[in-house]
């Protein structure tokens, strides 16, 4: 007669399997959620560059011609997109967070079921030496290991930080998974009785038993929520957004961009400038504050030369506009046309910029180029209206 396959190892089996299952589900989430966000954050870059190529193009002559509104429109719009993108990059790393945390439960499932497995095959002919066997091999292929190295991106505090996130989600799964278990067990011993049949242990026995892991437990749940608080107050002290490495390996985008800061880029030219949220409305406060025909100075325009031919600009303003244009360098800020002039407003096609020009247009104004929507904005500016 052989060995009876233990009921244990079918379950943890079983378990193995769910847990992939969820894994990959996890995975075609997260795919579909990023390639919204990659939608999002573009539709925040063609906001920008038709705001930002349309400004850099204005003459004074045709920014007084503008119709009221019109830069507020867009200005609208482009806070509008950005909302939104980061309603979807919050929504994106909570996707990702929950594939991370399957990943984990991936783990620990593989490793109770070897732990079956191991159990089982020892009671096999020259089962010791198979059990043997199969512990090396567990060891080398690492399943049970959760620990996850920090990459060379990714600060080792903001690493540890988010293992200990994943060791918590496993760790209510695995609250979830005895509940279920006991309850499982609890029907199961009803059974037996209900066929005259005692169970292997008292009722005691069985709730001592099952009191004992849950307590367990909860007692590393709570030593983690200590720990991941204790973390993210470090990363806070230490200047670290946490927030801006929840996903940032699974981008494809700049090394140097993160889920907080937008780089836009011309084909021929390269890197334009960088949009934070910490410089976005300053970017559009100082739009309102800057003189008329201020991008229109040409090449090479500094503060000093913007300044000189516009003595009536507040310095800090124009410094902190030309700095915001160049993604806040230490460096001396400048603007030219190759970075900014030399892309035509609205040079991709899209349906969606043309629904955005069709917001900024005035019902009963004539038909204007992209070039003058924003002459109302700085003649307001200028007491004109």
């Amino acid at each position: 007669m052989g060995v009876p396959l233990p009921q244990r190892l079918l379950e943890r089996y079983k378990k193995l399997v769910v847990a992939r299952h969820d894994y990959m589900l996890a995975q075609a989430q997260r795919l579909n959620e990023m390639q919204k966000y990659q939608n999002r954050r573009r539709f925040v870059q063609e906001s920008f560059e038709a705001l930002v190529d349309t400004f850099s193009a204005q003459t004074e002559e045709g920014l007084r011609v503008t119709a009221a509104g019109s830069f507020e429109g867009l200005k609208g719009q482009l806070l509008q997109d950005w909302h939104d993108l980061r309603q979807q990059s919050s929504v994106t790393a909570d996707i990702e967070q929950a594939a991370s945390s399957k990943q984990y439960s991936i783990n620990e499932a593989e490793r109770k079921f070897m732990q079956s497995l191991r159990a089982f095959v020892k009671r096999l002919p020259q089962g010791d030496s198979f059990a043997a066997a199969l512990a090396e091999i567990e060891q080398a292929s690492g399943i049970g290991n959760q620990s996850t190295k920090a990459s060379n991106d990714i600060p080792e505090l903001v690493q540890t930080y988010f293992d200990r996130r994943g060791d918590m989600a496993l760790i209510m799964e695995q609250i979830g998974d005895l509940e279920h278990m006991y309850n499982d067990e609890k029907g199961a011993r009803d059974f037996r009785r209900d066929q005259e049949v005692e169970p292997p242990t008292s009722d005691d026995e069985f709730h001592e038993a099952f009191e004992t892991e849950y307590n367990a437990l909860l007692g590393r749940l709570e030593v983690l929520k200590k720990d991941v608080e204790d973390m993210r107050t470090q990363c806070m002290e230490s200047g670290i957004d946490v927030e801006a490495y929840r996903f940032k390996q699974n981008r494809s985008q700049s090394a140097t961009s993160s889920s907080s800061s937008f780089a836009f880029v011309d084909d021929e030219q390269g890197e334009i400038f960088t949009l934070r949220p910490s410089n976005l409305e300053n970017l559009l406060s100082d739009m309102r504050d800057a003189p008329i025909g201020f991008l229109g100075e040409g090449q090479g325009a500094t503060a000093d030369s913007v300044l000189e031919s516009h003595p009536e600009a507040d310095q800090n303003s124009v410094e902190r506009w030309l700095t915001g244009l160049n993604g806040i360098s230490t460096d001396p800020p400048v603007i030219n046309d190759s970075q900014i002039a030399h892309v035509e407003p609205f040079s991709f096609a899209t349906t969606r910029q043309q629904e955005i020009r069709a917001k900024i247009r005035i019902q009963g104004k004539r038909r204007r180029s992209d070039s003058a929507i924003f002459g109302d904005f700085f003649h307001e500016a200028q007491g004109g209206i």
